[in-house]
C-alpha cells in the first residue's frame, strides 16, 4: 500500500511538472526576445548591456545560475534532457527582452524551436584575439603544448570553462587545448556563416571603434526604440580586461598560432578577419 501510495504521488508530480513546462514553453512561445550569440569573451556582454540600457528593456547577462550546472549542455547535445527542461528551470532568464548567453550558441535551433519569433545576434570576433581572452580570464598561457585541466585554479573554480577548452563533446577531436579552442571558434564561426540562420551579425572590432553608434544601429536594425542617451556609459568595463600588450605570436608562438591558423582560416576569412 505504502509503495503504490509513493508511486502515485510521484505521477502527480511528475504531470504537475510537464504541465508547467507545457504552460511556460507557451508563455515563451509567442515572446519576442533578442537572442545575443558568440563565443565566450566577443564583447557580448558589454553589447547587450549597453542594448538593454539604450532601450530600456529587461536583460539576461549569463545564465549565471546555470553557470554551477556542468552537465546540461552535454546532456541536451546526447539527447538525455530536453532544452524545454533547461529553459524552464532558469526560467526566468528566458522571460526577458535580451538574453546573452554564449553556450546558446551550440543551441541555435533548440532556442528557435522555444521562442520561434525571437530575433537573433551574432557578436564576432577575431580568433586569435577571441582565444588569447579567453585564456588572459583563465590565466592559462598561450604557448604551452597542452594542460592538465585540473592544475589550473579558475578551471576548478569554475568547472563550465573545461566545455569551452575541449571541443570534443562538440563533435570536434582536440589534441590540445589550443586546438579545442580553436575548433570552437570555428564551429560559432560556422554557425554564423549558415546561410539557414538568420542573424545580425556586429564585430567586436567595430563596436570598439564606436560603441554608442554601433548599439544605436544594432537596437535600429532589430526595430528596438532608443529610450536613453548612453554615451556615458560606454566605458563601463563589464568583465575583466584581456592583456593585449603582448603580440598574438609572443602569447601563442609559432606552433600554436599556426595550430589556430589552420583550424579557423577558412572561416576567419569569410568573415574578414586575414590572420
Amino acid at each position: 500500500m505504502k509503495h503504490l501510495l509513493s508511486k502515485a504521488v510521484a505521477e502527480t508530480l511528475e504531470s504537475n511538472y510537464k504541465k508547467k513546462v507545457k504552460a511556460f514553453c507557451s508563455e515563451v512561445h509567442d515572446s519576442k526576445p533578442v537572442v545575443i550569440l558568440g563565443n565566450q569573451k566577443t564583447g557580448s556582454t558589454a553589447i547587450a548591456a549597453l542594448l538593454s540600457e539604450a532601450t530600456q528593456q529587461s536583460v539576461t547577462l549569463d545564465l549565471k545560475k546555470a553557470i554551477p550546472d556542468v552537465g546540461w549542455q552535454l546532456c541536451i547535445k546526447h539527447n538525455v534532457m530536453k532544452f524545454s527542461d533547461v529553459a524552464y528551470k532558469y526560467r526566468s532568464d528566458f522571460k526577458r527582452s535580451i538574453i546573452k548567453e554564449p553556450c546558446l550558441t551550440f543551441f541555435y535551433d533548440e532556442v528557435r524551436e522555444l521562442m520561434p519569433n525571437a530575433k537573433f545576434v551574432f557578436i564576432q570576433r577575431d580568433p586569435f584575439q577571441n582565444i588569447r581572452s579567453i585564456l588572459n580570464r583563465l590565466g592559462i598561457p598561450g604557448d604551452l603544448q597542452n594542460i592538465n585541466l585540473d592544475d589550473w585554479p579558475e578551471l576548478a573554480k569554475t568547472p563550465v570553462w573545461r566545455l569551452v577548452l575541449d571541443s570534443t563533446w562538440l563533435g570536434r577531436d582536440s589534441g590540445s587545448y589550443i586546438e579545442g579552442l580553436a575548433h570552437r571558434w570555428d564551429l560559432a564561426a560556422k554557425e554564423c556563416l549558415n546561410g539557414d540562420k538568420e542573424f545580425f551579425v556586429i564585430k567586436y572590432e567595430d563596436f570598439i571603434k564606436d560603441k554608442e553608434g554601433a548599439i544605436y544601429s544594432l537596437a535600429d536594425s532589430l526595430g528596438m526604440e532608443i529610450k536613453k542617451n548612453i554615451s556615458g556609459n560606454v566605458d563601463v568595463q563589464y568583465q575583466g580586461r584581456g592583456n593585449s600588450a603582448v603580440s598574438v605570436k609572443d602569447f601563442f608562438g609559432m606552433r600554436n598560432c599556426e595550430i589556430i591558423r589552420n583550424i579557423c582560416g577558412e572561416s576567419a576569412d569569410k568573415l574578414g578577419y586575414a590572420i
